[in-house]
């Protein structure tokens, strides 16, 4: 693990998420498979069968009726009727046959009762005399296939039955399946979110609280940083160590040629902190330092002396510091982000503010205002704190027209690089809105050196 690197440790928990999400898929597929299956056996085949068995014993109580009643009123017209009945009782049979139900036993068990009763009730109408022990047999027959008919329609209703809570009981399983993998994943993304604090956020912190040391007038120079990890952050921190080692160096000797190499030296500390964020989201070094040079440009013709200018370009790197917390698939989403996503993409200011705003060094200070204040907008609409014109710090104004003349300029993962005409006329169109309109003017007015330092990088790139 020490070894891998802060995007191989992040893909890992984006796999782990992945994982849960095809198990949840997995778990809703059993579950429609199954229950689409026990419908479709309980709509094309229980049902009917059940509705057939009903019928028959309908239409056999129906007949039972009919030899009754005609041996009581001697309408031979009544008895006739059970002709049409057993009729429907047999094609009742031979439908049940097609659904693999055996029906023999129940067939010849019928039409023994039928020949019986009908010959029994035929006689009687004819004036032949009554048989004691021919109606004993035929009250025998008659609860011998009411007994079979009742059964295996209780059955057919208790098939009905058994269907719909085997998918009532898949129901009930899916839903606690369901709860239990959302409660893991609810939890994996809990400790994603503290693996990933401790994995940048933390140690973020404790590479600006040990920089801030290195300023005192009085630095404990034995204080380090120990890196478990040999990721972006780890050579960061060995960088600091680096720096904190020339620091003592410098301190000791007072030699002037070290002060200067460690000015140096904490500016590209700076800028490489600045390029760490911009990496994540899959840009290049070029971007911050593009967004550097046009902010001195842009501050030396506002009116900014050459050391207001100066440090500006040298903070402005730090600009998006607060990305290195926000998670990978916000980050480097190739779509449009939604609603929620975007809320957490926006505390990247408020984060990179949070590292920065405890310094008490001007270089500090200034990044901690740009970190902050770069996606404040002219007309009121930007965040974290919706400022409105010169309220939003000079710092701010500056950085965002640079890191957004930039951005529509380059690929990013989400859109192509836009062209020059496309940039100008939305800084035309966004003059006074998004934009401060003096810096739009004076960007519009000295345009040639803005291209030229574009076209200096991409030259220095090839």
């Amino acid at each position: 693990m020490s070894n891998l690197t802060i995007s191989q440790k992040l893909l890992g928990l984006f796999l782990i998420n992945i994982i849960i999400i095809v198990v949840i898929i997995a778990n809703s597929y059993v579950f429609t498979n199954n229950n689409a299956s026990n419908l479709k056996s309980l709509k094309e085949k229980a049902l009917p069968v059940s509705s057939l068995y009903t019928n028959n014993l309908y239409l056999l109580k129906a007949i039972r009726n009919a030899f009754l009643d005609s041996s009581v009123t001697n309408e031979k017209e009544i008895l006739m009727n059970t002709l049409k009945f057993k009729k429907k009782v047999i094609n009742n049979l031979k439908k049940l046959n097609k659904y693999d139900v055996t029906t023999k036993k129940y067939e010849e068990g019928f039409n023994k009762y039928f020949d019986y009763g009908y010959s029994f009730s035929s006689n009687i109408l004819e004036g032949k005399a009554f048989n004691m022990s021919d109606a004993m047999a035929l009250q025998e027959y008659s609860n011998e296939i009411f007994l079979l008919f009742e059964e295996v329609e209780y059955f057919s209703r208790e098939n009905i039955v058994l269907s719909l809570k085997e998918v009532s009981n898949n129901t009930n399983s899916f839903f606690k399946n369901s709860i239990i993998i959302s409660l893991i994943g609810f939890i994996v993304m809990i400790l994603a979110g503290l693996y990933v604090h401790r994995l940048i956020y933390h140690r973020f912190k404790n590479i600006l609280k040990s920089v801030e040391n290195l300023t005192k007038e009085d630095p404990d120079f034995t204080l380090r940083i120990d890196s478990e990890y040999n990721d972006e952050v780890g050579q960061l921190i060995n960088l600091y160590n680096k720096l904190s080692d020339k620091l003592e160096i410098a301190y000791h000797q007072n030699s002037q040629n070290f002060l200067t190499e460690i000015a140096e030296t904490q500016k590209e500390v700076i800028f490489t902190m600045g390029s760490i964020a911009e990496s994540r989201s899959k840009e290049t070094g070029d971007h911050v330092k593009r967004v550097a040079e046009y902010s001195k440009v842009l501050a030396l013709y506002y009116g900014l002396n050459e050391d207001e200018a100066e440090m500006l370009k040298q903070a402005s790197p730090m600009h998006d510091i607060g990305k290195v917390a926000i998670p990978d698939e916000i980050l480097n989403k190739p779509g449009r982000l939604d609603d929620e996503e975007k809320k957490i993409m926006e505390e990247h200011v408020i984060l990179g503010y949070d590292m920065l705003k405890h310094s008490h060094r001007a270089l500090l200070k200034t990044a901690a205002i740009v970190a902050l204040e770069h996606h404040e907008k002219w007309d009121g609409t930007g965040y974290p704190n919706a400022k409105i014109g010169e309220d939003i710090h000079i710092y701010g104004r500056i950085t965002a027209l640079a890191d957004v003349f930039d951005a529509l300029g380059s690929d990013r993962v989400y859109k192509k690089a836009w062209n020059d005409e496309k940039i100008f006329k939305l800084f035309k169109e966004e003059r006074g809105k998004h934009f401060d309109p003096k810096l739009m003017d004076i960007f519009f007015e000295h345009i040639d050196e803005f291209l030229i330092i574009r076209d200096k990088f991409k030259k220095d790139k090839d």
